[in-house]
């Protein structure tokens, strides 16, 4: 279990250092740009200090694009277990930062709908693992079902407050559970793909146990498939 747990964050962790290096390749070759420009510019003499103020602000802007990306993979498998303060929509937002690229080249459309935030204290980076695991499971739905509609390739995120819990729902329109696995899906490795070894959701549920206090449950198998990340709003150390 150990061993397929770790396989698990491995895979994960080379799907987003994937996607990782796809968003850098856009600011780095930005910066290669503008400093060849610039030097260009004042070997020509033609480099003036309205230029030169422009092109250092768009260098500072891809900069700080870069250093945004890796603070959030940072703090996706930050080592820490001590709970931390933090806005529940910030917390999806980086996510999907993070799986920008990876949902693009699958033609994904995620959508976060609209909810009145709140900061929760919990172990934001087990929140987003958990939310990982969901949101992949979804969009390989979605493109099973939707071979040749791109267009219906679309994954819905809500969020809700009640009772002290915080409630994620990933839902999707695509291939759905089968009903042999319904009951098994989240308390045994198996898997709703064709190819797959079924640990994600598996693990995910033990995540949710054991470091969040909550829980991950099947709300619907099948147009829509509904799963639900609830947790604690305010974890004790």
């Amino acid at each position: 279990e150990a061993l397929l747990k770790h396989k698990a964050r491995m895979s994960e962790a080379g799907e987003l250092i994937s996607g990782i290096n796809h968003q850098f390749i856009q600011p780095v070759n930005s910066l290669n740009l503008m400093i060849s420009s610039l030097l260009m510019l004042q070997k020509d003499g033609k480099l003036d200090a309205a230029t030169l103020e422009h092109m250092l602000q768009k260098g500072q802007a891809a900069t700080v694009l870069l250093s945004d990306t890796i603070e959030i993979f940072r703090n996706f498998y930050k080592t820490s277990d001590s709970p931390q303060k933090f806005s529940v929509q910030r917390c999806i937002k980086d996510l999907l930062k993070l799986m920008h690229t990876e949902l693009s080249k699958a033609n994904v459309a995620v959508s976060l709908r609209e909810f009145q935030d709140e900061e929760v204290t919990q172990r934001m980076g087990i929140v987003q693992q958990i939310l990982l695991i969901l949101i992949h499971n979804a969009k390989d739905a979605v493109v099973e079902r939707y071979k040749d509609e791109i267009a219906k390739r679309q994954v819905f995120l809500d969020v809700k407050f009640e009772n002290g819990t915080c409630k994620i729902s990933v839902t999707d329109y695509g291939s759905g559970v089968s009903k042999e696995l319904r009951d098994k899906i989240l308390t045994q490795p198996k898997t709703t793909k064709k190819q797959g070894s079924g640990i994600g959701l598996y693990f995910g549920k033990k995540l949710a146990n054991e470091k969040l206090s909550g829980d991950i449950r099947l709300l619907s198998a099948g147009d829509p498939t509904t799963f639900e990340l609830g947790f604690e709003i305010n974890l004790k150390e």
